[in-house]
């Protein structure tokens, strides 16, 4: 059972289960692939540009679809207070210094390496609950963590185990990225609730590209844009559809009908899928460190999450 975290005035929506269970499925599918994309696309593009190029082309489509579709389903009555500052920080949080941290901690890294990083999320979502009063921090969950935290380690040692500095760097501001959107994933709760699905996931991309489109700016310059190919545009395009904007409505949907750990509990799946796309597509190898990786971090974040209960079925 996923550790509940709820926010003051929260209700989380009954509804089909087998489908919304689907739906974060096919939204890890979605971001899984969107490492290799993600990783095409860095091969013509600037990281600061293809960040700006992402979050604004999703904005202007998100934008173009609020539009049409009117208020998206907007709940009137809101307690929300002061939603322009809330919107900010989402955008702040949850686009702009996300994709940000993740574009650039890819560009420098391995695609397999970024989403077993990211699978620690959910442990993250329990120090912020923590922090914020809405969890208990038992020892499992300390320790659980601990045990992540070194798993990220043991995915960069060689041969001896020695440190290697190759793609730790990458893995490290990929880990900057996971806080900001699990401290994104904590205030978002509410956010569709209240504002509706379509107008939800526009404000968020909307106070991210305030952030974003203005750094991307100043890279344009060295931006090689000669060399850009079909594949880059292409890449950039499943960047934006499926990696921005259905996996944004499939998780905002997600929160309306289920607990904010539940949901982050499925990025468990992204580590195994995105290594298995990355080794398919990008030509990653299956080295020794990955798979004790992938074994010590997933085993951390279940400790973290379900060690009572396991302990509690042994004993």
């Amino acid at each position: 059972m996923a550790i509940e975290i709820s926010l003051q005035g929260s209700v989380v929506k009954s509804g089909p289960r087998w489908t919304l269970y689907a739906l974060l499925v096919l939204m890890e599918l979605f971001w899984s692939l969107h490492y290799v994309a993600s990783k095409y696309a860095l091969r013509e593009f600037e990281p600061l540009v293809l960040a700006s190029l992402r979050i604004g082309a999703a904005t202007l489509i998100l934008g173009l679809i609020s539009a049409v579709t009117g208020n998206g389903g907007t709940a009137r009555n809101s307690n929300t207070s002061r939603p322009r500052i809330l919107f900010l920080q989402l955008g702040l949080f949850g686009t702009a210094l996300n994709q940000l941290f993740f574009i650039l901690g890819l560009s420098k890294s391995l695609a397999s390496h970024s989403a077993l990083v990211i699978s620690i999320s959910p442990v993250f979502v329990l120090i912020i609950a923590r922090l914020k009063g809405m969890e208990h921090l038992a020892r499992f969950r300390v320790a659980g963590m601990a045990i992540s935290i070194f798993g990220v380690i043991a995915l960069n040692l060689k041969e001896g185990f020695h440190l290697q500095t190759e793609y730790f760097l990458g893995d490290l501001i990929t880990m900057a990225g996971i806080l900001s959107f699990s401290y994104y994933t904590i205030i978002s709760k509410d956010i569709a609730r209240h504002y509706g699905l379509i107008r939800a996931t526009f404000a968020t991309y909307l106070g991210g590209a305030l952030f974003l489109i203005p750094a991307g700016v100043l890279g344009w310059h060295r931006q090689p844009w000669g060399q850009v190919s079909w594949r880059g545009i292409a890449a950039l395009g499943y960047m934006v559809l499926f990696g921005s904007i259905v996996a944004y409505l499939i998780f905002f949907y997600a929160l309306r009908h289920a607990e904010a750990s539940r949901v982050a509990s499925y990025a468990y799946l992204q580590p195994v899928m995105a290594s298995a796309f990355s080794i398919t597509f990008l030509g990653e190898r299956l080295t020794l460190s990955l798979v004790a990786g992938i074994f010590i971090i997933l085993t951390g974040v279940l400790i973290a999450e379900h060690g009572r209960e396991v302990f509690d079925w042994l004993v």
